[in-house]
C-alpha cells in the first residue's frame, strides 16, 4: 500500500502583512538613495532591485504541510528547512527542505461516525500541528483550506485515492 496524498499547506517566511511592510520599507530606503532621479527612472530602479521578491508572497514559501492517508490513518506530515536560523527576505540561495519526522500528528479515521467528524478532526491536527512544530515566527495561510475544509468529502476521496493505486 502506498501512502497517498490529499493536500498540501505552503508555510511562509512571514505573513501578507509583514511582506507588504518590508516591501515599502525596501521601496523606501531605494526612493531616498535616488531622490534626484526622475521618477519614470526611479521606477525602473525599484522594480529591477525589488525583483523576485516583490514578484509574489509563494517566492517565500519556506515548506509546507501535507495531509496524507496511509492505511486506516490520516497523516500530517510538516517540511521545513532543518538548518534556517534566520531567513533573509532579499537572498535568492534556497534552503533545502525535508520532513521533520513529527510524532503524534496522526489519527485513524475509521473511528469518525461520519464526514463532519473527519473534517473537524482534520482542522484540529492543522491547529495542532501549526502549534507545535511550525515556529512561531513563520505564517501558514490556512484560510483557503479552512473555507474548502467543510465541502470535502474525506471518505469518497480516500476511497477513490486507495482504487487509484489498487488497479
Amino acid at each position: 500500500m502506498i501512502m497517498t496524498q490529499l493536500v498540501l499547506i505552503p508555510v511562509y517566511a512571514f505573513s501578507e502583512k509583514v511582506f507588504k511592510q518590508r516591501y515599502e520599507k525596501s521601496v523606501q530606503a531605494i526612493r531616498n538613495k535616488y531622490s534626484s532621479i526622475p521618477e519614470n527612472i526611479l521606477q525602473e530602479i525599484i522594480d529591477y532591485e525589488t525583483f523576485p521578491q516583490r514578484s509574489t508572497l509563494l517566492n517565500h514559501v519556506i515548506g509546507y504541510i501535507t495531509i496524507s492517508v496511509f492505511g486506516n490513518d490520516m497523516y500530517f506530515d510538516v517540511y521545513l528547512p532543518l538548518k534556517l536560523k534566520r531567513y533573509i527576505w532579499t537572498s535568492r540561495q534556497r534552503n533545502f527542505i525535508q520532513n521533520i519526522l513529527a510524532n503524534g500528528t496522526h489519527f485513524n479515521y475509521t473511528f469518525c461516525k461520519n464526514n463532519k467528524e473527519i473534517q473537524d478532526k482534520v482542522v484540529d491536527m492543522i491547529n495542532l500541528v501549526i502549534k507545535e512544530h511550525i515556529p512561531s515566527r513563520f505564517f501558514v495561510d490556512t484560510r483557503s483550506f479552512f473555507r474548502l475544509n467543510c465541502n470535502i468529502d474525506y471518505y469518497n476521496l480516500i476511497k477513490s485515492a486507495k482504487e487509484d493505486f489498487t488497479m
